[in-house]
């Protein structure tokens, strides 16, 4: 087969990729995480009947009413353990906040770095985040044939079903990365929103 060059190859991604894939996963794990936080300590207030700022704000500007409320779990009394909670958990928040802040350092740099991201984020529209996602999970693009294939690659082409004289197109297959998919949705969710010619071609 070999010979009769029937043999089709597989793509091996060299170590450094892998390596970028995998910091790039962890970043997104770490601010899943400071969500998480987030919509805890949001529950905590809620489940007591404060009202604190809504969306960024309460992060922010409101992070000052929100600590007002955090006490030492060694200092609480029994009826106060609901606020040694929130100071652990706010404790946990600050901490996973500046690990964040030192990967994105690390990315900023690796992004500046790369030419192939740096050509992709002069897109308008683009950001560092999906140009090294992009990056990462196509690593070497000539080996798709075309648009199609890259397409399907990442998941986004329609499932096909046949079957005699039927053949129906249902959802995407969401094959490959769900990250770089779910980027390049928030991408295109975006650009229909901003962008007179991608809402007419989509309507």
């Amino acid at each position: 087969m070999s010979l009769m060059k029937r043999l089709v190859p597989v793509h091996v991604p060299q170590p450094n990729v892998r390596e970028q894939r995998a910091f790039i996963k962890y970043r997104k794990s770490v601010d899943q995480d400071i969500n998480r936080l987030k919509n805890s300590i949001r529950s905590i207030f809620a489940n007591r009947g404060i009202e604190i700022d809504t969306g960024a704000r309460a992060w922010n500007t409101g992070r000052l009413h929100i600590n007002s409320f955090r006490k030492p779990i060694g200092d609480c009394t029994r009826d106060e353990l609901w606020r040694g909670q929130l100071d652990m958990q706010l404790a946990r928040l600050d901490d996973l906040k500046e690990k964040l802040e030192s990967l994105e350092a690390k990315l900023d740099a690796f992004a500046a770095e790369h030419p192939d991201i740096v050509r992709l984020m002069s897109m308008p529209g683009l950001g560092r985040k999906t140009a090294e996602a992009l990056v990462a999970a196509i690593d070497n693009p000539h080996r798709f044939k075309n648009a199609r294939h890259l397409s399907s690659y990442l998941g986004l082409v329609p499932k096909q079903y046949q079957s005699g004289q039927m053949d129906r197109h249902g959802r995407i297959s969401k094959r490959g990365s769900k990250l770089l998919r779910s980027l390049l949705l928030q991408c295109a969710w975006t650009s229909l929103r901003y962008n007179r010619w991608s809402k007419k071609t989509f309507d």
